[in-house]
């Protein structure tokens, strides 16, 4: 008997015994191997194919939600792109369109330039005291009526003056009637000048300044021509019907009146002179008392302009503020008035006092002593010793 060794079960070995069968083939000796198990049939395959198809389900279901959502995202985020992009562009716009219209409304604005002796566009000769040796011609310009900002474009300071007319004087020399505004615009500097109707200004020589409409003569506010041109105008108000007792030339004093009162602050007493003299408007008595009566003005109101405009512009002090709003040959304000105006002037009297020095020692080389006389002088600038002696203390300053 032969013996016969085989495996059984993991590494195993088991003797078989017997003889061998003709039959079979099999001869002694011969290890007789278990048959093996197709690889689809083994366990670690089943498990493989089962991986894939959970892979499969799963991993499909994914990618399909990834396709599906990418295109919606790119179109919104291209949406948002473009929307960004015209936010942009549209804020853009406004800001250079505003930017050209404020330069074009600038450059539409009236402006006159003025160079004393010179006749431009608005210059025309005037002769005083003609075939005498006080013979004087000189241009003078009568602009549109109007409230003016004056900027002066020379290098030294130049004074403008408004006149109406020409006046002459009880010896018979003839000189500008009814002063308007007078105002002396320093280096660099500019100043308010009002110029009525029928008047015109006189510039010290030499200078060049140029003159800029803010206000027109009717008190509304001066239009460019871009404005003018955008806005339409509007339909005007039906006229009331006139008042049959009036005469027509009363009206027209009142008129004329209103326009004393409003832009150039004049007094009563100073709009009846006006409306009567034989070198100003000429009216009746009758119609410049009608006018005076029936205008609607705060006196103490253009008394106070007037006084702010004698400090700011002409440097004077409280006492010749006063004088000059009271005087018979100034404003003519009553004394309730200019008191109102100089006890509610804010005006730095020490400043203003200062500003007279440093005039008198640079233009007219006047001493520290001679000048502090002057301000204080009752024919002078009326300033008080202690103004007085400020300005002299800070003259060099």
């Amino acid at each position: 008997m032969a013996v016969t060794r085989r495996k059984s079960g993991r590494g195993a070995s088991k003797l078989i015994q017997g003889s061998a069968s003709p039959q079979s083939g099999i001869t002694p000796g011969t290890v007789i191997a278990k048959p093996k198990k197709p690889f689809y049939k083994r366990p670690w395959f089943i498990a493989l194919v089962v991986l894939f198809l959970l892979s499969g389900i799963f991993g499909g279901n994914n990618e399909k939600k990834s396709t599906s959502v990418t295109p919606d995202s790119q179109v919104e985020a291209t949406q948002a792109s473009d929307d960004t992009k015209s936010e942009t562009t549209d804020n853009a716009e406004p800001e250079a369109t505003s930017s050209a219209a404020q330069s074009e409304d600038d450059a539409g604005l009236l402006k006159i330039d003025i160079v004393a002796g010179e006749p431009g566009e608005y210059g025309s000769l005037l002769t005083l005291n003609a075939g005498t040796e006080f013979e004087e011609t000189k241009y003078v310009y009568y602009v549109p009526a109007g409230r003016y900002r004056i900027e002066n474009m020379d290098k030294y300071p130049t004074q403008a003056s408004v006149y109406q007319g020409v006046h002459v004087t009880e010896e018979g020399w003839e000189e500008p009637a009814n002063t308007g505004d007078v105002v002396v615009v320093g280096k660099d500097s500019a100043e308010a000048i009002t110029v009525p109707e029928g008047y015109y200004i006189e510039l010290a020589e030499p200078s060049h300044v140029l003159l800029t409409l803010v206000e027109a003569a009717d008190g509304s506010e001066a239009q460019t021509e871009t404005q003018a041109a955008a806005e339409p105008e509007p339909e005007p108000e039906p006229e009331p019907e006139p008042e049959p007792d009036v005469p027509s030339d009363y009206k027209s004093a009142l008129s004329r009146a209103k326009s004393y009162s409003s832009m150039m602050s004049m007094s009563k007493q100073g709009i009846y002179d006006q409306l009567t003299s034989e070198y100003g408007d000429k009216f009746t008595a009758e119609a410049a008392q009608y006018a005076v009566d029936n205008l609607d003005a705060d006196y103490k109101a253009n008394a106070l302009e007037k006084a702010k405009s004698y400090s700011s512009m002409m440097s004077m002090s409280k006492q010749g503020i006063y004088d000059q709003l009271t005087s018979e040959y100034g404003d003519k304000f009553t004394a309730e008035e200019a008191q109102y105006a100089v006890d509610n002037l804010q005006a730095d009297y020490n400043a203003n006092a200062l500003e007279k020095a440093k005039s008198y020692r640079d233009m007219m080389d006047m001493s520290p002593d001679a000048i502090y006389d002057q301000l204080t002088s009752e024919y002078g600038e009326k300033f008080t010793a202690e103004e007085a002696q400020y300005a002299i203390d800070h003259l060099d300053d």
